[in-house]
């Protein structure tokens, strides 16, 4: 790295066992840049000099022969240097003798302490995403008023300090504790913060995550989505997902998203949160390229959605404890976060009490993919049972499996006129003393060659059926669809047969239930309105 020699004020290079000062402070016009300190006479000529001048002297006061300043000591001509600063900005400050934080728009204060106190809060310092990292990672903390007149250490300040950032005090006091803090709540710390260039906004959190990632400037938020998915390989916190899409703001308000935050001000709410007790520590989760992929327990709410448990805890205002979770709905593409500006809150742990099993969210929708989304649910089929009075399904299967919902009991065609999907299921009576054949529905979406308007068609086999060619030949497709372990080529077969040119594909079937026991009789339809009831299928059970 370069320093600067507090005497001299030229820049040297340094090894990493070199004792230095270090400055923080908010930038301005007319810095001092590396190239500057090359030609000495044009560095002084700047304004920023001065900033340069008093580190040096508060550093030889102090018997300390280095100093480093962020502006001039960083040769950003070289990406490959500015990387190398950037990814270990945290450890600098962290290993600096001193930081000396010079708070320029702080006036000098001739009245008591409280006077300076009252100015503390409004300095732009605060407001910076650079710096939070350089208050948090600094040992020894020192500020400065505009005059460079000494007001006190961090260690002195840290009460008045965790008021204006919302950092923890005990990580003030000692910054190896940053680790068992919640990522949510870390970000919350950042949620004020700006920066000029919108990648720095994730950049200058690199040390708070204790993560490395290269410099991409030219990627605006996508710098931030980076940041989220380094975090992920390194923890087990599900709180990075706790974040809430915010209305009014820059970005465009969507009713879909993905599972990752587009800034840290998503997480402005995150500041009292914690890390749900529990005896696991945390699961294994990891992002692909279809999105995160994690092995869960999804609750399920009365109006049809999907929570996922975050394993932390948000308190209420009236004092209570709420499990938090997030909205998620089953798409084509995996699932996607729905209501992104709010949070499920609960304090019934046990509805996430179930078997486990692997989803995937994506990591992004855009805003074409968010409107598009929520009209494609009008295309979904939607199956309803109706079933006769002492009888019940024994077994059900729907396939493809990625693209049932079993929550709304519905496929998702995404809109896709070849869509193709089939129901096995077998009827018992509520004693099971009679199980019946094995009954197909077979249904997707086409386009009507009448009307030229998509929708449903579908069809039900009895597999037992031997005297119809037909049953049986679906029946031959649905189990070489097993043993294929879902090749969609048999999906494809299944369709040609049933949609056969000459053949009306049957809409219902009866099934025996036994020598005396009469038969059942399953029909199918669909409602003739228009809208999303249009893709309704009934699947009526009667016994005869």
């Amino acid at each position: 790295m370069w320093l600067i020699n507090t005497t001299t004020i030229g820049l040297e290079r340094a090894d990493a066992t070199t004792t230095y000062a270090i400055l923080s402070h908010t930038w301005s016009e007319d810095e001092v840049t590396f190239e500057d300190m090359i030609q000495p006479e044009l560095a002084k000529k700047k304004r920023g000099y001065n900033k340069i001048e008093n580190t040096c002297r508060l550093a030889r006061r102090r018997g300390i022969e280095y100093a480093w300043v962020d502006t001039c000591c960083v040769d950003k001509r070289s990406s490959a240097e500015l990387t190398e600063a950037i990814n270990s900005m945290f450890l600098w400050y962290k290993c600096s003798a001193v930081c000396f934080t010079h708070l320029e728009d702080l006036e000098p204060q001739s009245g008591d302490e409280d006077d300076f106190l009252e100015g503390l809060p409004s300095c732009r310092w605060f407001t910076r995403g650079w710096t939070l990292q350089e208050l948090i990672a600094s040992q020894t903390l020192e500020f400065y008023d505009c005059e460079w007149q000494y007001k006190g250490t961090k260690a002195e300040l840290r009460y008045q300090i965790s008021d204006i950032t919302g950092i923890d005090l005990p990580v003030l006091e000692n910054n190896a504790l940053l680790e068992s803090i919640p990522i949510a709540k870390r970000m919350s710390w950042a949620a004020n913060r700006k920066t000029t260039r919108t990648e720095d906004m994730a950049y200058c959190l690199l040390g708070i995550f204790d993560v490395n990632m290269p410099m991409m400037y030219g990627e605006g938020t996508k710098a931030f989505a980076r940041l989220q998915e380094e975090i992920v390989k390194e923890t087990t916190d599900l709180s990075v997902f706790a974040w809430k899409a915010q209305e009014g703001t820059d970005i465009p308000y969507q009713d879909f998203r993905g599972v990752l935050a587009q800034s840290p001000a998503e997480f402005a709410h995150c500041r009292n949160l914690s890390r749900a007790p529990s005896m696991r520590y945390g699961y294994e989760f990891s992002m692909t390229n279809k999105g995160l992929r994690l092995e869960t327990y999804l609750a399920e709410t009365l109006n049809t959605e999907y929570i996922l448990n975050l394993a932390c805890i948000l308190p209420k205002r009236n004092g209570d404890l709420s499990r938090v979770g997030v909205f998620l709905e089953k798409t084509a593409d995996g699932y996607v976060r729905t209501r992104p500006g709010e949070l499920f809150e609960t304090r019934d742990s046990r509805i996430w009490a179930g078997a486990r099993y692997k989803i995937f969210i994506r990591k992004r929708v855009s805003p074409f993919g968010s409107a598009a989304l929520k009209n494609l649910s009008s295309t979904n089929l939607v199956v309803k049972f109706n079933i006769s009075h002492g009888f019940q399904l024994h077994s059900f299967a729907a396939k493809p499996a990625d693209l049932w919902d079993p929550l709304r009991q519905s496929f998702i065609t995404d809109n896709n006129g070849n869509f193709t999907g089939f129901l096995d299921f077998q009827i018992s009576d509520t004693s099971q003393k009679f199980v019946s054949a094995r009954i197909f529905v077979v249904c997707g979406l086409r386009v009507h060659p009448g009307t030229g308007i998509m929708g449903p068609w579908m069809g039900v086999y009895n597999s037992l059926d031997k005297g119809s060619q037909r049953s049986q030949w679906v029946a031959g497709c649905i189990d070489d669809y097993y043993a294929s372990y879902g090749e969609e080529f048999f999906l494809h077969k299944l369709r040609e047969r049933t949609l056969a040119t000459g053949l009306d594909v049957p809409l219902t079937a009866n099934i025996p239930c036994g020598a005396e026991s009469g038969r059942l009789h399953v029909s199918l339809k669909t409602p003739p309105g228009t809208g999303d009831t249009r893709h309704d299928i009934f699947v009526n059970i009667t016994h005869q």
